[in-house]
């Protein structure tokens, strides 16, 4: 039976043996055939359906799309509720399932699948070789693209096929998350030359259904068949989860100090700062080296007294271990989360011992306050308080020694009395003028077992509520962050709009290549779905390696991860190393990164990367990892993007400027191949704009993308001859404006405020003139070129 259809895509399901096939009505093609249904609490009659509801449905986020309900006998008096949702354009198909519970007992439902083994790519597939898969872990999960049709990943997956005939990119993936992760599969099927592709949920725990509940959660999956480019359809894909979700992770503009780390002797190794004193004096030292002129700066206070269980011994100060990290007594400010007893532990101190004072002093200064929880390792006095806010209201192994991180007694984050204790603490946080937390050790909360005061939610769900209750609280802009790198919550997106950030490494105030190949492959969801904090950054140690490396390690981290943090205190970097960081902030605010365009070439780690800002102009970054050797770049502009080409258009004209260099490349033709010899460890920034018949600016010294951020308004004027527009300007710092001349000769430069010049530049008088604006006050500043 056919059940709905678009102009584009059909669905019909058969009923006698509860399979389905997706069609292209264009082409007349199975996109999609064979696919069956699973429930781990039931399984489906077959030959009969009971209920069908069809609609037309208009959804304000994504749009129109036709519908179709069936309800499946099943055993038991267990139906499935089976929902297929089909959009025309662009033509996307979403699925959920969920149950009719008409028997006599609950049931939990752990397992599910919408599309079970369906065959896609049928009779396209002749060699493994043809198929590429690329992974959509979370957190600390190593994306990598493989050669061959067998995966299986968490979150979402990409499938691409090349042949003669035909290009083709699946994405499927979670779309909404309520009770369920998702999971995808895929392995070869060889007798079809096709792909079998499993699409499932699944949880630890399960949700509970009642006798008499329709259970159909919001939990959709999306699937894009008749994909090409494997980076537009993965950003398409990204671009729905995000409206989904209404998702708008707060953008990270500024770069935060973490107390922790500058403080820790193995790491940035300064003087203790880990409390409100001690970031307010921060801030005013960043104000008196001058990096308060280029941006803000968040300050992170991580209160983070553990208690003395998480040891071998009993008593911490005895054993030596540090007494403003460790409580002899068990008793820590973790589970209070309030004024007293961060005071109690010497991370609140006068004058700013209440988180309104330390919050008023810190944004009074510029600076972006935020905190720091620990998720499920409580305090020894608040357990003894609150047994009821514990997993499974029990406090009996209370005392016994863990190991690590996984104590023997956590919070449960189902309990309504705790919810409604959490939402007074995030609401007096919210209150005070706090501005993002960090919530470590989140896995703690992953809970596989019984004890749920809520009996009726899942594991995903209950994970959902450590982080559901704060972003309301403290506003929208404001920072949520999960650290998310422990297998025992495997990589997920379950938090998808309502976090901001993830952390995805272990403590480390270094770099590795895995760091780059990790953020640079989740490109479409960084700062469309999260920010990817790889971990503090000691830019001295970094900077022993030479600038070079100093300016590869900032640039990449700025362009793929979209979060730096600091493991030094401000007033630790030298001048050359401050001025490198001041020119990544403040960081754009749009939800793009950059593509990295050699993924599908057979690389390990991308090295090749593409910022399209606009049509006109793209940023590109061509990084070496190679310590000792350079490395040569020949780069097609008017190839194919998977090719590792830039896929311009052949009878385009680009003006090409090396940022860090700070020199032109020169003009380049559409047909043209870019070629580039990158240093040992350097990353090389370029600024490609398409050429026009009237001056243009083609650079900044300002910022890493050379005038996206700090230039506004630039017009030229062609009856006047004037280019103009609005620097972001920096107080007591010359700007420097490169201005491809394109053939006008430069009269003057006029500035609103301070002083304005301009020269020609030596070797390119022809070509570029430079234009250097110089104030003494901040702020936008209009500016004025005229040419003759």
């Amino acid at each position: 039976m056919q059940l709905v259809a678009t102009k584009r895509l059909a669905v019909c399901f058969n009923e006698s043996n509860g399979t389905f096939v997706v069609t292209d009505r264009i082409t007349d093609t199975a996109l999609l055939s064979g696919a069956g249904l699973m429930c781990d609490a039931t399984s489906i009659k077959r030959g009969t359906v009971s209920a069908v509801s069809n609609s037309t449905t208009e959804d304000a986020v994504l749009g129109q799309s036709s519908r179709i309900l069936l309800e499946l006998p099943g055993a038991q008096g267990l139906n499935l509720l089976w929902e297929v949702a089909v959009f025309e354009d662009p033509p996307i198909l979403l699925l959920r399932l969920g149950l009719h519970h008409t028997g006599v007992s609950p049931v939990r439902v752990r397992e599910l699948s919408p599309c079970h083994r369906g065959l896609v790519l049928n009779g396209q597939v002749t060699a493994p070789s043809q198929v590429s898969t690329l992974d959509g872990q979370a957190g600390a999960g190593l994306n990598r693209v493989i050669s061959g049709p067998e995966r299986n990943s968490p979150n979402n997956l990409l499938i691409y096929l090349r042949t003669a005939a035909l290009e083709r990119a699946i994405v499927v993936g979670g779309l909404t998350y309520r009770d369920f992760a998702k999971y995808f599969d895929v392995v070869s099927d060889v007798p079809n030359q096709g792909v079998r592709l499993t699409l499932q949920g699944r949880d630890p725990v399960g949700r509970l259904v009642q006798p008499g509940e329709h259970y159909l959660a919001e939990d959709w999956y999306f699937l894009d068949l008749l994909g090409v480019s494997p980076f537009a359809t993965l950003e398409r894909y990204a671009s729905w989860v995000r409206r989904a979700n209404r998702a708008s992770p707060c953008p990270y503009f500024f770069p935060t100090v973490c107390a922790w780390y500058a403080s820790m002797p193995n790491f940035g190794g300064g003087e203790w700062i880990n409390h409100t004193t001690g970031l307010v004096e921060e801030l005013d030292a960043a104000e008196r080296v001058g990096f308060m002129r280029y941006s803000a700066l968040g300050v992170r206070l991580v209160p983070d007294t553990y208690d003395g269980t998480a040891t071998l011994h009993k008593d911490a100060r005895a054993a030596g271990l540090d007494p403003r990290r460790w409580s002899a007594d068990r008793n820590t400010e973790q589970g209070w989360w309030d004024d007293e007893h961060w005071q109690r532990h010497g991370h609140y101190t006068a004058p700013y011992d209440t988180s309104e004072k330390w919050a008023s002093a810190v944004k009074a200064r510029g600076g972006i306050p935020i905190t720091y929880v620990q998720t499920g390792h409580v305090s020894y006095d608040y357990a003894k308080a609150f047994p009821g806010h514990m997993l499974g209201n029990d406090i009996s192994r209370l005392d016994e020694i863990f190991v690590g991180h996984q104590p023997f007694v956590i919070y449960d984050y189902t309990d309504p009395d705790f919810r409604a204790h959490l939402r007074e603490v995030w609401n007096r946080l919210g209150r005070a003028g706090v501005q993002g937390v960090f919530f470590d050790y989140p896995e703690q909360g992953w809970v596989e077992g019984p004890g749920f005061e809520d009996n009726v939610v899942s594991t995903t769900a209950a994970y959902r509520g450590i982080f559901d209750l704060v972003k309301p609280a403290l506003g929208s802009t404001s920072y949520v962050q999960e650290r998310n790198f422990h297998p025992k919550a495997p990589y997920l997106d379950v938090t998808v709009g309502l976090v901001d950030s993830q952390r995805v490494w272990h403590d480390t105030d270094g770099v590795s290549d895995d760091m780059y190949r990790m953020c640079a492959l989740r490109w479409y969801k960084t700062r469309t779905l999260y920010a990817y904090d790889t971990d503090a950054k000691n830019l001295l140690k970094i900077a022993e390696r030479g600038r070079d490396y100093l300016r590869q390690v900032l640039t990449m981290i700025y362009l793929i991860s979209a979060r730096l943090l600091l493991a030094n205190s401000i007033r630790a970097l030298p001048v050359d190393v401050l001025y490198d960081l001041s020119r990544l902030f403040p960081a754009h605010r749009e939800p793009i990164t950059p593509r990295p365009l050699d993924a599908f070439t057979g690389v390990d780690i991308p090295t090749l990367y593409d910022l399209e800002l606009t049509e006109d102009w793209h940023q590109i970054a061509l990084l070496n990892l190679d310590s000792v050797k350079a490395k040569e770049f020949s780069i097609p502009l008017d190839g194919r993007l998977v090719d590792g080409a830039l896929a311009l258009a052949i009878d385009s004209e680009w003006h090409v400027w090396d940022f860090w260099n700070d020199c032109p490349v020169g003009i380049l033709q559409g047909s043209d191949i870019l070629l580039q010899t990158v240093r040992p460890s350097e990353v090389r920034m370029l600024s490609m704009r398409r050429r026009r018949e009237h001056p243009q600016v083609v650079s900044s010294n300002r910022h890493l993308l050379q005038g996206w951020v700090e230039l506004s308004g630039v017009v030229w004027d062609p009856l006047k001859r004037v280019l103009a527009g609005t620097l972001a300007a920096v107080a007591g710092e010359q700007t420097f404006i490169t201005v491809a001349s394109n053939g006008a000769m430069v009269s003057g430069v006029e500035v609103e405020r301070g002083v304005g010049s301009s020269f020609v530049l030596p070797g390119y008088e022809s070509d570029y003139v430079r234009v250097g604006i110089l104030t003494e006050s901040d702020g936008p500043m209009h500016w004025t070129v005229n040419f003759t």
